[in-house]
């Protein structure tokens, strides 16, 4: 998946980078044609003359976020009495769901 990045000049010899997402630039036309060419009407009127407008790939994360956690409570003495208490809730909850 591409992101597009609108890079901007600023005083002081700066720059800012900025997503430019669908949200902000929404028009309707009688076509799927005219209405990407209204859109990229209204996109470059709102742009700076001096802007550029790039595609930037995200970084995928090569693991799950928590996997790094995978295994801390092994050796928790808690571990399995905090198991049980799950599982006497979930069985608790469904006989007052009227639940088999």
């Amino acid at each position: 998946m591409q992101i597009p990045v609108v890079i901007e000049r600023l005083a002081g010899n700066r720059f800012r980078a900025k997503s430019a997402t669908a949200q902000l630039f929404a028009v309707e036309g009688e076509s799927a044609e005219e209405s990407l060419r209204l859109w990229r009407e209204r996109f470059s009127s709102v742009l700076p003359a001096d802007a550029e407008v790039v595609r930037v790939e995200p970084a995928i994360p090569t693991e799950h976020p928590l996997a790094r956690f995978a295994g801390d409570l092994k050796d928790d003495p808690l571990f399995d009495d905090w198991q049980a208490a799950i599982e006497e809730f979930r069985q608790q909850r469904d006989v007052e769901d009227g639940l088999p």
